[in-house]
């Protein structure tokens, strides 16, 4: 299950980013460490993607979903899902996709941070499909050189060795001394959502 709501999230956003880039809602964060702290900071990008159930065949295991765009795709769902029972027509899915890139320098001794990780939270049983995954990588490299007059900083980690430009929205690049260490992380999450499209009433609502 855990794979089927991964692949039929990324095929509806997929689809839905290169369909609906006019109606997509999509938003960029960017935050900074303050002037008594060393440099650091943060990039967030989030695109939200809302489509509705057009049309579902249970047997075939097939959804066909109304994008923003007004195209309609129809997307194959694993056995693995074992909500799908639970999608109905009219329902709406909500997919979310953010990326994000911390940036952190760290002095010549304190300890590196490396590794990677991953989490998958999902839906119970017999509820409406839906859960999130978020995957995060993170590699400290240390500063072997630095021009600050061209911007080129040249990183050394275990992987190799690589020189690049800083550009104008690094800040206090003149803070870095050769020997720093430079930490990035690097996280992707992706989250889905399936929702009637109007909300069940309270179980005590007076009934009509």
């Amino acid at each position: 299950m855990r794979k089927s709501i991964a692949l039929f999230a990324v095929a509806t956003l997929a689809v839905g980013l290169s369909a609906v880039a006019q109606t997509q809602e999509q938003t960029t964060t960017v935050t900074r460490a303050p002037a008594t702290e060393r440099p650091a900071g943060m990039i967030v990008d989030k695109v939200t993607i809302t489509a509705a159930v057009k049309a579902i065949d249970y047997e075939k295991r097939t959804v066909a979903l109304a994008l923003p765009s007004g195209e309609t795709q129809t997307f194959s769902v694993s056995q693995d899902a074992v909500n799908f029972p639970q999608t109905k027509v009219g329902d709406k899915v909500d997919v979310s996709y953010v990326e994000s890139l911390a940036i952190a320098v760290l002095g010549p001794a304190e300890e590196p941070v490396t590794g990677e990780g991953a989490a998958v939270v999902l839906a119970p049983v017999g509820a409406k499909p839906g859960g999130f995954v978020v995957t995060t990588q993170s590699l400290t490299a240390r500063v072997t050189a630095i021009d600050y007059a061209t911007r080129m900083v040249t990183l050394t980690a275990p992987q190799g060795t690589r020189t690049l430009k800083a550009g104008p929205e690094v800040k206090r690049l003149n803070e870095i001394r050769v020997g720093d260490q430079v930490t990035m992380q690097y996280t992707e999450a992706l989250l889905l959502d399936v929702r009637p499209s109007q909300p069940a009433p309270p179980a005590d609502a007076p009934k009509q």
